[in-house]
């Protein structure tokens, strides 16, 4: 659950939300993090699901398109991979960062 307060912790709302690691951007906008990708418009009242993924990752979102992870996971032979991804679209595609080494 969520809980909110807006009278200083006087009283408290819980609301369901989809579960993970969250990031808020502002008090309306927020995503939950964990196999799969949710998005909140209305500080976590209902959920989008935007994606599926099967990494876990470190975000963080400077806007509410543009965003960063350290994603980690494990391949098929059971080896531990980390690959830096962005999205720019709030977090529906991500892509692999692929490192660009200056002469």
């Amino acid at each position: 659950f969520l809980y909110a307060s807006t009278d200083r912790g006087e009283t408290w709302t819980t609301t369901p939300y989809p579960g993970g690691d969250l990031l808020f951007l502002s008090e309306q906008q927020g995503w939950a993090f964990s196999g799969e990708i949710h998005f909140t418009q209305d500080g976590g009242k209902t959920w989008t699901k935007l994606n599926t993924v099967t990494w876990t990752g470190q975000f963080t979102f400077p806007d509410a398109q543009h965003g960063w992870a350290v994603a980690t996971a494990y391949d098929a032979s059971g080896n531990y991979e980390i690959a830096l991804v962005d999205t720019v679209n709030g977090g529906k595609k991500w892509g692999i960062v692929q490192p660009i080494i200056a002469p």
